[in-house]
């Protein structure tokens, strides 16, 4: 089941990451998206792999770390144009990352992804995030995020 963030106010959240111009459509319809560049976040190697896997399988460069502290010193070398952030993780949550993140002045955004979400959702919904994905992702709806995809 895969939810996205419903901003405070009712409205759905819907952040375009990419413009939907004439190059970009033309990077879709081609498959080059060779300067997309993600981090992904997340201490299951095995999500993780996987995840990133299917993205580079779509010509999307990712960075795959495996702890939030990896993350914080990653972003401080590299730019990103999104983070994929698990939110429970053993050495720093997704949450304290975000924060982190925010503080160091990372404006690059982030869609957090959670399997469990239930448990997180005030927290999560504190932050207002960009969009939170629950596990398994939805790739599809990853992709429309990323592409801007109707």
């Amino acid at each position: 089941m895969q939810s996205d963030f419903i901003a405070p106010d009712g409205e759905k959240k819907d952040y375009v990451f990419f413009k939907n111009d004439a190059k970009t459509r033309k990077k879709l319809v081609s498959g080059l998206l060779d300067d997309v560049k993600i981090l992904v976040v997340d201490d299951n190697v095995n999500f993780l792999e996987s995840l990133s896997d299917s993205l580079r399988a779509e010509n999307i460069h990712c960075v795959d770390v495996k702890s939030g502290p990896e993350a914080i010193e990653t972003v401080k070398k590299e730019t990103f144009d999104l983070i994929l952030l698990d939110v429970k993780m053993d050495e720093m949550d997704g949450l304290e990352t975000y924060k982190k993140l925010k503080e160091s002045g990372s404006a690059c955004p982030i869609i957090f992804m959670s399997a469990f979400y239930e448990e997180y959702k005030k927290d999560i919904r504190r932050l207002n995030p960009f969009a939170v994905l629950e596990k398994p992702i939805d790739f599809d709806r990853l992709l429309s995020y990323i592409l801007k995809k109707p």
